[in-house]
């Protein structure tokens, strides 16, 4: 029998993968519908782990608190990610997405460093590093969009946002569980 983390990180999977699909091919569902149903998926099965019992034996006031703010902030990139169905690339909304997407990612490094250090999964790391290199790039696309006005450095701004977010997205299921399981093994 599949447990209820099993089934919603299934769930979550399938309906990002639905909404990455609908998003280059129009395949007569709104784009708003299946992204508000993958904002729901996605934050329920975040907030859910988030809420675990096991979070207050493992982890300090202080990283609980920043791996719960974490959660929370990905409706930064969410919000950001609408933002982008509904205009053309521009220098503008760059600009207005970035203080909200550094937030983001270093509450996520902050996150996966905490992870990496009490369960010593390179998994972790990785995301960790993944979280640094997403600040770090998209802070030299910025000012290379503002010093240029180049319209390569603002699309790419935004491509690479979505490379990411959309790998994001995909994996947000296994990793949840991945922790639950990580979780499980700590309390043994």
């Amino acid at each position: 029998m599949l447990s209820l983390s099993r089934v919603m990180a299934f769930i979550t999977t399938f309906v990002a993968l639905g909404f990455l699909v609908g998003v280059f091919v129009d395949f007569g569902v709104s784009s708003r519908v299946l992204f508000f149903l993958m904002l729901i998926s996605v934050m329920g099965l975040l907030i859910r782990v988030a809420l675990l019992p096991e979070n207050k034996k493992l982890w300090s006031k202080r990283e609980l608190f920043s791996i719960r703010i974490h959660v929370f902030f990905h409706l930064l990139p969410f919000s950001y990610l609408l933002l982008l169905l509904e205009t053309s690339p521009s220098l503008s909304v760059n600009l207005r997405s970035y203080v909200p997407l550094v937030a983001f990612f270093y509450t996520g490094r902050r996150t996966w460093r905490a992870f990496f250090e009490m369960f010593g999964s390179k998994v972790y790391k990785l995301f960790y590093l993944g979280n640094t290199g997403m600040i770090t790039t998209l802070g030299v696309l910025l000012g290379l969009g503002l010093l240029s006005k180049e319209a390569f450095f603002i699309e790419f701004y935004q491509r690479l946002f979505m490379l990411y977010f959309s790998v994001h997205l995909l994996i947000v299921g296994a990793v949840m569980i991945k922790i639950e399981n990580d979780f499980t093994e700590a309390k043994a």
